[in-house]
This record gives structure tokens, sequence and C-alpha cells, in this order.
């Protein structure tokens, strides 16, 4: 893949560089690549009653930095638009901070939806995103299984890429941000659905709602601690609904939880 430096007044292209495929959000694991949603049971509920995914918009996220650039914008360029820079001639080319008004006006004008990449449910995830929070569950399916369920739905599937702290977020787009966090985040394996209204949308909500083909779940998995009342009301949910899918109690115990507990922010 290449980056390109366009001059809008009659669509040529300037400049180009190779751009490196690990960090390009847009290639995706292969499509068998199994992966989780974690929650609290009442937003299960309501995914189930209203088959949509509930997307939030990205400055509402308990993560404040996510979607915007890092202080290192302020004062540089990542390497690959240095040399964009270069190639097309541009003598002196303007900071990150260039960008942080833009950023700042799309971050409320997009809406997101997190999956976690794994093979099994992780008890990171489960004290990251549920704490003491029992009654929940965590959704699992594939990419290739979540794609086919959204076909046709304004959404955009793409992978996190985890920075340092002190090197610049990308910045080949005013939107490029929204699909990196700091390397505090790794962990997740961060597999992100993302709509971004147009600039002119007037809408304010804190929230979209996608449509979801629920067909698309393989497993629901229950919290690792919850008890057995927890784990049928949830089948008894799922049946309710008619969504023909397995619900098992996490195979996590208390002692895998333990060593994570100490980490979450209090």
């Amino acid at each position: 893949m290449s980056l390109g430096l366009i001059d809008r007044r009659n669509g040529t292209v300037m400049a180009s560089v190779a751009f490196p495929d690990n960090e390009n959000p847009h290639i995706l694991p292969p499509q068998s690549t199994v992966m989780w949603h974690y929650m609290p049971y009442e937003y299960f509920q309501r995914l189930l009653k209203n088959r949509a995914l509930y997307l939030t918009r990205i400055d509402d996220q308990s993560d404040t930095t996510d979607g915007m650039y890092s202080p290192a914008n302020a004062t540089g360029v990542t390497p690959v638009m240095k040399k964009l820079a270069e190639a097309s001639g541009i003598i002196k080319m303007g900071t990150g901070a260039d960008f942080f008004p833009t950023n700042s006006i799309l971050r409320t004008k997009t809406y997101i939806h997190c999956w976690s990449m794994g093979a099994n449910d992780c008890a990171w995830m489960w004290n990251e995103f549920l704490g003491n929070c029992i009654r929940s569950v965590a959704v699992r399916t594939t990419i290739g299984r979540l794609r086919a369920a959204l076909a046709g739905q304004p959404v955009d599937m793409a992978r996190i890429i985890y920075y340092p702290a002190s090197k610049p977020r990308p910045d080949w787009s005013y939107t490029a941000p929204f699909l990196a966090k700091d390397k505090h985040f790794e962990r997740e394996r961060e597999l992100r659905l993302i709509h971004t209204l147009e600039i002119g949308d007037q809408t304010e909500s804190d929230f979209k709602l996608i449509p979801l083909d629920v067909r698309a779940f393989l497993k629901i998995v229950v919290h690792p601690l919850c008890d057995t009342g927890f784990n049928q009301e949830v089948r008894n949910e799922v049946a309710k609904y008619k969504v023909h899918v397995a619900v098992k109690k996490s195979t996590l115990a208390a002692a895998d939880l333990r060593p994570f507990q100490s980490e979450r922010k209090v």
C-alpha cells in the first residue's frame, strides 16, 4: 500500500510513498479469527431486544484520549508523512497540531463498537471492562461472521494499532487517530466498528444503533464468578428472543482473575 499527496485543484498525485502493512488498520486478520464483546447483562438484553449493536460516541469513552492525537503530534509528524512531504517538494510541513481542531469536531460525530480478538475469553478483559459486575456476558463470534451479519450497514471494520506515547499517532487524515491507541491498551487486541457522520450533520445523539443479524453469535459466555441461577437466566433470555446459540459459563476461575484485579484504576 502507498500513501499519496493529491493536488485538490486538479486531482493529480503530487507524490506517493510506501506505507507498511503493519500500520494499516484496514488490513484485517483472517476471517476465521475469533473475537469477543464483553458487556453487562442489561446491555446484552438490549442487544437481543433491539437486534442492533449500540455504538457509543468516541468522545464519550471512559478513555478520554480515545481518538485524539498524542502530545507528540503537537511538535512533529509521523515518518511516513515526513517522507511524503520530502517526496513532493514541500519545504516546510506543519505539525499534527494543525489537525487538532477538525479532529475534535469529528470525535463528536464518530461512533464506535469494540471487540477483542482471542481464541478464548480473557481474564484481563473481564476485569478491565466489567470490574465487579458479575452479572455480565461475553459474546463470541468471528471477523467473517460479524462482517456478514453487518452487510449493507454504514460501518467500517478495522483493527486498532498501538503506539508508544512518545510517538505521534497517525496523521495522514483527520480520522486516522480513531484507529490508534496507546500501548497501555495493547492487551485489548481491539477490532473496532466505526461510523462517522458527515461534517454538516447536526445529530447530537451520544449513541447510534446499527441493526445486526444475531445469527453471527457463536456462543454466549457468562462471567466466571456467576452462579447457576444467573447462567440459567441468560439461557432463558436467549430463548425468549429465539436466538439459537449455546450459553456456557466461562472456564476461567477466581484465581485467573485475581492477578488483574489490582491493575484496575480505582
